[in-house]
C-alpha cells in the first residue's frame, strides 16, 4: 500500500502495521505527505493509547521510527523538528497513561536523555547566558532558542514521572530563556 489516500482510511493498527514494515518507501510519498503522515500517527496514537497493548506499543513504535526516518530522508524534517516532536508524543501521552519504561515514547527517563542530549547549550552556559540575552549575537540567541523548544514540551509534564536532578537545573533556566 503506497497511495496516500489509502494510508489516510486506515486506523491506527491498520496504519501502523503497514508503515512498521517500511512501506511506502520514502520515495513514494511527497515531503508534505510525511509530515501529514506524522500528524495522523501522532493523533492517533494519543486518540488510542489507553487501549493499546503491549504489542500495539511494539508496532506503534517501529511504525514512528519508520515515518520519522522516512521523512528526515527525503528531507521533510530536520532531526531538531523530530527531537521536539517526540518529545512532545511523550508529554501528551504519559497525560493519558502510566509511564512504561519497556516503551519508549512512554519512558520519562528516555524523555529526559534524549532532551539532555539534544540540547545545543549546557546548563551552566544556558545561565549565564539569559540574564544577558538581549546582548548577545544572533547564533547564541538562536542556540538558547533552539534550548527553549526543547524543553517546552517536558516542562509540565516529565518532570512529575522522573526525580532526575539534572532536569531540575534546566526547570530553574526555562522560564528565563527567550
Amino acid at each position: 500500500m503506497s497511495d496516500f489516500e489509502d494510508l489516510l482510511e486506515l486506523d491506527l493498527r491498520q496504519l501502523s502495521a503497514a508503515l512498521s514494515v517500511g512501506r511506502p518507501s520514502a520515495e513514494e510519498l511527497e515531503q508534505n505527505q510525511w509530515t501529514g503522515l506524522i500528524e495522523l500517527l501522532t493523533m492517533r496514537l494519543v486518540g488510542a493509547c489507553e487501549e493499546l497493548s503491549a504489542e500495539d506499543w511494539a508496532v506503534c513504535s517501529t511504525a514512528l521510527d519508520y515515518v520519522f526516518r522516512a521523512a528526515g530522508k527525503i528531507k521533510a524534517i530536520d532531526h531538531e523538528e523530530e527531537v521536539i516532536r517526540r518529545l512532545n508524543l511523550s508529554a501528551a501521552l504519559l497525560r493519558h497513561v502510566a509511564p512504561r519504561s519497556e516503551v519508549d515514547l512512554l519512558d520519562p527517563d528516555h524523555a529526559v536523555d534524549l532532551l539532555l542530549r539534544e540540547l545545543p547549550v549546557s546548563a551552566d552556559e544556558a545561565r549565564d547566558m539569559v540574564v544577558r540575552w538581549r546582548a548577545l549575537e544572533i547564533n547564541q540567541i538562536r542556540r538558547l532558542r533552539s534550548a527553549k523548544n526543547l524543553l517546552s514540551p517536558v516542562v509540565d509534564i516529565i518532570p512529575r514521572h522522573t526525580h532526575d536532578s539534572r532536569l531540575r537545573v534546566w526547570m530553574s533556566i526555562f522560564p528565563s530563556l527567550p
